[in-house]
């Protein structure tokens, strides 16, 4: 996949039916610290921060149902990443945990710290109003329709990073290219 930043273990688990896969960093004897990806992310969205949070912490971020290199599944309610995330912390073995989440991630954080408040240690919420009416936000039609209609094909990795560009005039250069490359998959001939 080109030139990723390095320094995690990748990991893949089959859980509640849907192959989750995982990035980690930091020793497993830090307090762990999950991260959570929003809408389209994925867990390298976290390469750049995770190696400097791993200095005090395990730090976990899975590409969470139909994103990044996990599987696609049936359902994308709410109770499904919230129980998702309670199988992961099962699989990874440990008991209370601070948790962060962007957008959609900071969504399931929420649902997930609302419903296990006696597993979350600390919770941060990136980029989404502090409510459980997932749904209900501005300009969530537009994100569903997005959804539905599924990616657009690129020929070349420099038409998908155009396509970045014009959704986000602000990113920093390297960072767009980065998320951009991170996001892309070679698909097999679509004819």
């Amino acid at each position: 996949m080109g030139n990723l930043i390095h320094g995690y273990e990748q990991s893949t688990v089959e859980l509640r039916g849907t192959r989750l896969r995982y990035l980690e960093w930091g020793s497993r004897d830090f307090p762990p610290l999950v991260l959570l990806h929003g809408l389209t992310g994925h867990a390298h969205i976290w390469d750049h921060m995770a190696p400097l949070l791993a200095s005090a912490y395990r730090v976990l971020a899975p590409d969470q149902r139909g994103h990044g290199d996990s599987g696609h599944a049936t359902s994308y309610a709410t109770r499904e990443f919230v129980d998702d995330l309670e199988a992961l912390r099962a699989h990874w073995g440990f008991e209370r945990f601070s948790l962060c989440g962007l957008s959609m991630g900071g969504h399931n954080a929420m649902a997930y710290a609302s419903e296990h408040p006696g597993r979350v240690t600390q919770a941060v919420f990136i980029d989404i109003p502090p409510s459980l009416q997932w749904g209900k936000q501005p300009g969530f039609e537009a994100i569903i329709a997005r959804a539905e209609r599924g990616h657009t094909p690129f020929a070349t990795l420099d038409d998908a990073y155009r396509e970045a560009r014009a959704a986000n005039q602000t990113a920093p250069e390297a960072n767009l290219r980065y998320r951009t490359l991170c996001n892309v998959r070679e698909l097999a001939d679509v004819a």
